[in-house]
């Protein structure tokens, strides 16, 4: 046998084996590091603190660890699956009763103003539709929406949701979804405040 040969031996008997310690350690493999982030997915961060990963930001995962109020963007490289795995239902944002205005404007799109969003899976983020066809994220970046009064849907183009498409539902509530021509809402809005 060649001492290559032994040489590339050694170094796979010494990978199996510390495979073997990793397992019977215990320890978190690099296998449970993702590749990519779903909205609604429990994660472990960095730090491996619980967390849950409430939106995207193109390939970046955007999380919120457990008891904490704010969120942190993390590559999904740098995150670890959580033991489970499993979407969590965060406990919702304490709740303000809804602003009794008109649940559309007038000209039958959505009324302009601050929404609460919430999905049992994605948590909680905010809409802010503006006049004239615009509407805006909690950081206030802005995009352009579409709504077709037949229909009651709305596509919005530019900005952080574009390609998302809705609904303006009964009540004034709008409901989102990542296809356009869904009936199916993941998300749903509720108006808040002007």
């Amino acid at each position: 046998m060649t001492r290559h040969r032994r040489g590339h031996r050694a170094i796979v008997a010494v990978l199996i084996a510390l495979g073997a310690a990793i397992a019977v350690l215990g320890l978190t493999s690099p296998a449970s590091a993702l590749d990519r982030c779903t909205v609604g997915q429990r994660v472990l961060s960095p730090a491996g603190r619980p967390a849950t990963v409430v939106s995207l930001n193109g390939t970046a995962c955007v999380i919120r660890v457990d008891g904490q109020s704010f969120t942190d963007t993390y590559a999904a490289f740098m995150l670890s699956a959580a033991p489970g795995g499993q979407p969590n239902t965060p406990t919702p944002a304490p709740r303000t009763p809804a602003v009794p205005n008109p649940s559309t404007s007038t000209t039958g799109g959505p009324a302009t103003g601050l929404y609460q969003c919430v999905s049992g899976a994605a948590g909680n983020l905010t809409l802010r539709i503006l006049g004239g066809g615009r509407y805006a994220n909690a950081q206030g970046v802005t995009g352009r929406y579409s709504y077709d009064a037949a229909s009651r849907r709305l596509r919005f183009s530019g900005g952080p949701w574009d390609g998302y498409g809705g609904r303006v539902l009964d009540g004034g509530r709008i409901g989102l979804s990542a296809d356009v021509n869904s009936s199916f809402y993941q998300m749903t809005c509720d108006r808040r405040g002007n």
